[in-house]
């Protein structure tokens, strides 16, 4: 024989008093919309407080903790003496979640009918089940009906939602006991009326006793009918109600609300999870592509950089090697995969020895400590002796934020070569040409000055044409000595204070004069 339970009547005041205090700290709460108010935060704090500790007595734990919670934001703010706006928000979330515990609560706490709360239990835990196993809306919804059916009456039951203009409701899911089960039902119903339109537009649950069988629930010509509509939420929005009728007034009491309620809650999970997990498939199938996108970029330019003759390597912000290519493993004389993750210390530790003027890789390493580049030419005897561009460069984000620095190597030893052979060439040319054709003005000054006789008109203004280009010749020459003088960085220069005036004059003079007259003047 089963002992009684002797807090039965205590329980059973606690239960009906359930929705008297969650009223009292929802006018408390609204009270201080508009400010901190001493009262009314007191008011709060003392109905969460003897809520939690009652609900922890009766093992009801979902009650407590979120009692709790409101306990400890209205001691914040009487210890302040002020209410911050996300905690004004949390709170209002807090009695949503408060609201829908204590309902479960009376659902699973209610006894003595053919729909045991044992019974529902178990619903609940086949809904919890089915929530876990399916993703599409459809199914959950049928299969939710199907299982309620064991322990709630109906003739007709429904799930509606809202369409995108939020401004109707259609018929998703419909279940009609007298017409065998599942129907097709499309139709859509203005939001800002009917008792459905109500429950969507409040996100309150609604019981009607007496019910007009012309609102659409179930539709009863001449007749009253029992309805109870349920809001059904995800996140902050009302996106559609779970609707239940019943042929007879009166037939639905406040429990099987509450438990319309808690059904409603398992549904509202189901789908938080179905967009959940349908948005989580389409952010990894973004991902994948975009991965697969950034893989095939990379890949590519791993390819052009592996393709150089150039020595490149990426120093990342951590100072250690992000990527190498194999000249660049040749050059320090290591294999490639032991470049990768590497620290640049290491690196030039490698490096050091085959550097000629030792201060040149300092300049590196205090380059890549700053937000600097350099551009330069340095000479390696390793892997063997060779003249190198060297670069090094920011290496920036879209952001331009930065990543690191491109360090890139460029054997020119063949460019210098050809540069110095070039400037040799052109050295050796202008001083082989310069003094015949010294010789060839000298003889000619002296023929125009009568030295081998007389002349005739025609041939001494054949001999001024002849100096006149010999002077250009050896102005040419000149300008081809000075040009590799200046290349070689052997030009001397003789820096003097000059009139801007009379130089201008003097420019102005030889450009009037012709190039014999530049030429005299030199």
């Amino acid at each position: 024989m089963t002992a009684p339970d002797p807090f039965a009547e205590v329980r059973v005041e606690f239960v009906t008093g359930l929705a008297r205090r969650i009223e009292t700290m929802q006018s408390a709460l609204a009270g201080l919309a508009g400010g901190f108010d001493t009262q009314q935060a007191e008011t709060l704090y003392r109905a969460a407080h003897s809520l939690g500790g009652t609900a922890a007595s009766f093992g009801a734990e979902d009650l407590a903790d979120v009692a709790g919670d409101l306990e400890q934001l209205a001691r914040g703010w009487l210890q302040r003496g002020d209410v911050l706006v996300d905690e004004q928000r949390a709170a209002g979330a807090a009695l949503k979640e408060l609201d829908g515990a204590a309902r479960a609560y009376r659902a699973t706490a209610a006894a003595g009918s053919a729909r045991s709360p044992a019974a529902r239990l178990a619903v609940v835990g086949e809904l919890t089940s089915l929530i876990s196993a399916a993703v599409d809306m459809r199914e959950i919804f049928r299969g939710a009906i199907e299982k309620v059916q064991r322990v709630l009456d109906f003739r007709r039951a429904s799930v509606v939602l809202v369409d995108e203009s939020g401004a109707h409701y259609y018929i998703q899911t419909l279940f009609d006991k007298a017409r065998g089960g599942f129907v097709t039902g499309d139709a859509a119903f203005p939001i800002a009326q009917g008792l459905t339109g109500e429950a969507i537009r409040t996100g309150r649950p609604l019981r009607v006793d007496a019910l007009a069988g012309t609102e659409g629930i179930l539709l009863q010509e001449g007749r009253r009918i029992s309805a109870m509509i349920v809001p059904l939420h995800v996140g902050d929005r009302v996106i559609g109600a779970l609707n239940f009728g019943h042929e007879e007034e009166g037939h639905y009491s406040e429990d099987d609300l509450d438990w319309a309620v808690v059904l409603g809650r398992q549904i509202e999970t189901s789908l938080y999870y179905s967009t959940l997990l349908n948005t989580i498939a389409q952010q990894r199938e973004a991902l994948a592509r975009e991965h697969a996108t950034v893989q095939g970029q990379r890949n590519q330019l791993e390819a052009l950089i592996d393709a150089s003759d150039a020595a490149i390597m990426l120093v990342g912000s951590d100072r250690r090697i992000a990527y190498a290519n194999a000249e660049m493993a040749r050059l320090v004389g290591i294999p490639q995969e032991a470049i990768l993750g590497a620290g640049v210390q290491t690196i030039h530790r490698f490096l050091r020895g085959s550097f000629v003027d030792a201060d040149a890789l300092v300049s590196q390493e205090h380059v890549l400590s700053l937000d600097a580049s350099l551009r330069d030419r340095v000479e390696l005897t390793f892997p063997r002796q060779a003249t190198y561009q060297r670069v090094v460069a920011p290496a920036r984000d879209s952001s331009g934020s930065l990543l690191g620095h491109i360090v890139l190597y460029r054997d020119v030893t063949h460019e210098v070569e050809v540069e110095k052979a070039k400037t040799e060439f052109v050295s050796v040319v202008s001083h082989e040409l310069r003094t015949p054709m010294t010789s060839v003005k000298t003889s000619l000054s002296l023929l125009l000055a009568g030295a081998g006789g007389p002349l005739d008109p025609a041939a001494h203004e054949l001999l001024e044409v002849a100096l006149r280009n010999a002077d250009r010749l050896i102005r040419l020459v000149n300008d081809l000595l000075d040009l590799s003088r200046l290349e070689a960085g052997r030009m001397e220069f003789r820096l003097e204070p000059v009139a801007l005036q009379d130089a201008v004059a003097a420019s102005r003079s030889r450009r009037s004069c012709g190039p014999s007259a530049i030429e005299s003047s030199r």
